[in-house]
């Protein structure tokens, strides 16, 4: 998976409670979203977001055997349906009774439709659960101590949804609550680089 984002955050965060997605998708993310001229200020020295590189992370996932078996709730065969996350936090209201229901999941939601972009290719923004999703980063609390606030399981109300990101030295992801992905290190390449914006003569200086 990749994420269009600030190099400065590379590796500091955790990928939960967030969005990434497939080449075709990032780099459509890219064009519609940051590279959008006539909507910045001209004299900016950053990109929308200070969007500087775009991530690579290998991924493993293994969304739980209830929520696959559940037809509402599968996308593209393996995959549970796409949340929007903002700052931590699920923004779509019509996902938190799903939320409840099914702890975390990673979703998927194709892009092929955008009438901004036409290509050939497939297209995917993907989603990835997360540790009391109804609250942002900054409020949920932690583990130990979470937030009062923060959303339960629907069947075991003692419990705070723990999200997706297996965090306990396991390898690979075991399909149950609490532990459906896991990820590798990071790899990064700028968006100067991929534009070619370095090979250009800018006067005595690339």
């Amino acid at each position: 998976m990749f994420r269009a984002t600030e190099k400065a955050s590379i590796g500091i965060w955790k990928l939960e409670n967030n969005n990434l997605a497939d080449i075709g998708g990032v780099l459509k993310y890219v064009h519609t979203e940051i590279i959008v001229e006539h909507q910045l200020n001209p004299s900016r020295n950053a990109r929308k977001y200070n969007v500087d590189v775009i991530g690579h992370w290998l991924f493993m996932v293994k969304n739980t055997a209830e929520l696959l078996a559940t037809p509402k709730m599968t996308m593209d065969k393996d995959f549970g349906p796409y949340c929007a996350y903002d700052v931590g936090r699920s923004t779509n209201p019509s996902t938190d009774e799903k939320l409840r229901a099914h702890g975390d999941w990673v979703g998927a939601q194709t892009q092929q439709d955008d009438p901004r972009i036409e290509v050939d290719v497939d297209m995917w923004w993907y989603s990835l659960g997360g540790f009391c999703p109804n609250l942002e980063f900054a409020d949920k609390g932690t583990h130990d101590a979470p937030n009062a606030q923060c959303f339960r399981y629907k069947d075991d109300p003692s419990m705070v949804i723990a999200g997706g990101l297996c965090s306990h030295g396991e390898f690979a992801p075991t399909g149950k609550l609490g532990c459906v992905y896991t990820y590798s290190d990071p790899q990064t390449v700028t968006v100067d680089q991929l534009s070619g914006l370095l090979s250009v003569d800018g006067g005595g200086r690339r």
